[in-house]
């Protein structure tokens, strides 16, 4: 099975944190976060993983969300870790691999977060299985990844192998695109992890954001003005949503 080729990761995330402006979700992103944890009645406390944390913008959104929450945020890019760590309130980062299963001791953790991280590992099994490992029994994980059926998303994957195949893979990291390590993995997929892992009350749902790519870039404001246009003029959410967000706990009595 495809293994995550480390180097392209680091690449393209050390470079991205040189850029003054990154992760820009909008507040309606969070809203909907917040939304949907209220309606599965998930109360956000204790100590919490932050997945694939980057700048460290999502945990610190997310710790709005409640006083009673501490957040540890884990990056195998250095220079995100760096940025990341300009916020303390709460928050602290670390550079680490999530395939590496002494990056924390057993039951660490009363939630995981994964907003957009799960996409660059091909195989999911050795994270998954350090997920079971650091979850408290009755802890929550809430995954945030890209919708696989999005057709502007698929399109875009593509365009990627097109662009790898003639150019070759170091051109699309080193021009802040993508890395070849990245797939959409369907819902079912992470479901199926899910309870392979010991989760149940496992719930999903989808949504819409405006893509957070600069309109100033031919490359990128083309993707925006294609992905607005389809996700007003099909009436299909399951194919113009681009996310999907799960809920789920932890067993209790698993290890």
């Amino acid at each position: 099975m495809k293994k995550q080729i480390k180097k392209y990761e680091i690449k393209l995330f050390d470079n991205l944190a040189k850029k003054e402006v990154y992760e820009t979700a909008p507040k309606s992103f969070y809203l909907y976060i917040k939304k949907t944890l209220r309606k599965h009645e998930i109360h956000l406390k204790g100590r919490a993983l932050e997945a694939g944390c980057g700048s460290g913008t999502f945990g610190q959104q997310i710790l709005k969300f409640s006083q009673e929450l501490k957040i540890i945020g884990v990056d195998i890019s250095s220079q995100m870790v760096k940025r990341a760590n300009k916020n303390k309130n709460r928050y602290k980062a670390i550079c680490g691999d999530l395939e590496s299963k002494n990056l924390f001791m057993a039951k660490t953790f009363d939630v995981i977060f994964c907003a957009l991280v799960l996409h660059h590992f091909p195989s999911l099994n050795l994270v998954f299985k350090n997920f079971q490992k650091w979850a408290k029994n009755g802890s929550y994980i809430i995954i945030i990844e890209p919708n696989s059926k999005n057709i502007i998303g698929s399109l875009s994957k593509i365009f990627r192998y097109f662009f790898e195949l003639i150019f070759g893979q170091n051109f699309v990291v080193s021009r802040g695109y993508a890395t070849p390590n990245e797939i959409d993995h369907s819902t079912s997929t992470y479901v199926s992890f899910l309870k392979k892992h010991h989760y149940q009350n496992i719930k999903v749902n989808s949504g819409y954001i405006r893509p957070d790519i600069p309109i100033t870039t031919s490359l990128g404001g083309m993707r925006t003005i294609i992905t607005e246009v389809f996700h007003l003029i099909i009436p299909f959410p399951a194919l113009t949503n681009n996310f999907v967000l799960i809920t789920a706990q932890k067993s209790n009595g698993k290890k």
